[in-house]
């Protein structure tokens, strides 16, 4: 069964579950208990099983994790970052549920290159003004055999998949746990992924804009130190992973970086114009969060902080989860790297947003 979006914020009731972070190269895992004073953390980890490493290889790596770790397979959330994938607010009349997906179809016609009967869609209310005969909305789509392959992955990793998510509403999920609304306060969130960087605002628990940021992503990191020709092709990979981990910028990174924060902060610039002239807006973002991968490249938070005039920070999903002691979860020492899969793995209750 093709299955759809979950609503945001929804709260499962599974006394254990699993979220499964199925990046281009690997899969990042959290499994989560339901305690009395809140989840905790059973396992986290990574493996090389993505959606591009080797099926066979990639099951076999995940059974020596998942046994290592002591994994209960329960139900599994995975997410979908695929490039169907389409989020845009509208602006729509008010009417039943099903003709709201249909026009939700309708107005994504041109973005998408698949028929629209085989475009999976959900969408969630935004709690704003709207006018007597239209309401404000958050739309999701994306073609429903990309939601079918991430589904078939999480099966074949060794995962009772019961529901597939985009990343931006785990994310949401995420911070909604573990950090909470200001009233009236907008935030963004930055994922920066290998193939793909996501820009988010978030307020008061509700996801209202959502954009991918053109030519910022590890790959796009790594096309740049090769061609900056101080680091061999062959060898930029691992110099990047250098900078990551924290170890010392190689000769010949340190231009890359500049180049490539440079860039970056156009787009995020471009990106909280676009939200407040969107939203009618004088002032986009109060507060800027990092997570994924690029989350970890040196000095990056203070640079943005510096230079885009937003407070920034990393985004930390394990604020509010305790290990089975009750204690903080040491072990997990790059925790804006989990983002995505704790939002996955955090128990939902059931809202009012369609599916």
């Amino acid at each position: 069964m093709i299955m759809g979006f979950r609503p945001l914020l929804e709260r499962w009731q599974s006394p254990n579950s699993v979220g499964v972070d199925i990046g281009s190269s690997h899969c990042k895992i959290v499994q989560l208990v339901r305690g009395r004073e809140g989840p905790r953390l059973v396992a986290c980890g990574m493996v090389e099983a993505g959606m591009g490493a080797d099926e066979e290889g990639a099951i076999r790596r995940m059974r020596v994790f998942l046994k290592e770790h002591g994994v209960r397979i329960g139900k599994a959330a995975v997410n979908i970052a695929d490039p169907s994938l389409r989020i845009r607010r509208m602006d729509l009349p008010k009417m039943p549920d099903r003709d709201t997906k249909v026009a939700i179809r309708w107005n994504f016609r041109e973005q998408v290159e698949v028929p629209l009967e085989k475009f999976v869609v959900g969408y969630t209310t935004i709690p704003e003004k709207g006018t007597e005969d239209r309401i404000p909305l958050m739309a999701y789509g994306v073609a429903a055999e990309a939601v079918a392959r991430y589904q078939a992955r999480g099966r074949r990793l060794g995962f009772r998949v019961s529901a597939v998510e985009p990343s931006a509403t785990a994310l949401l999920a995420a911070f909604d746990h573990s950090i909470g609304w200001t009233e009236g306060e907008r935030v963004a969130l930055l994922d920066l992924g290998f193939t793909e960087t996501l820009f988010l605002v978030m307020g008061d628990g509700v996801l209202l804009f959502a954009r991918s940021l053109a030519g910022v992503s590890g790959e796009r990191l790594l096309r740049m130190a090769g061609r900056e020709g101080s680091i061999p092709p062959d060898q930029s990979r691992a110099a990047l992973q250098s900078v990551i981990v924290g170890e010392a910028v190689p000769e010949g990174m340190e231009k890359v970086l500049e180049e490539f924060y440079t860039q970056m902060l156009v787009e995020l610039q471009r990106s909280i114009d676009g939200f407040a002239a969107l939203y009618r807006v004088e002032t986009g973002v109060q507060r800027l969060f990092l997570c994924g991968g690029g989350s970890q490249l040196p000095n990056l938070a203070a640079h943005l902080t510096k230079n885009l005039g937003v407070t920034t920070t990393l985004f930390d999903p394990f604020t509010k989860i305790s290990d089975r002691d009750g204690q903080m979860p040491a072990a997990v020492t790059q925790g804006s790297l989990y983002a995505v899969a704790v939002g996955l793995a955090i128990p939902r209750h059931k809202g009012k947003e369609s599916q």
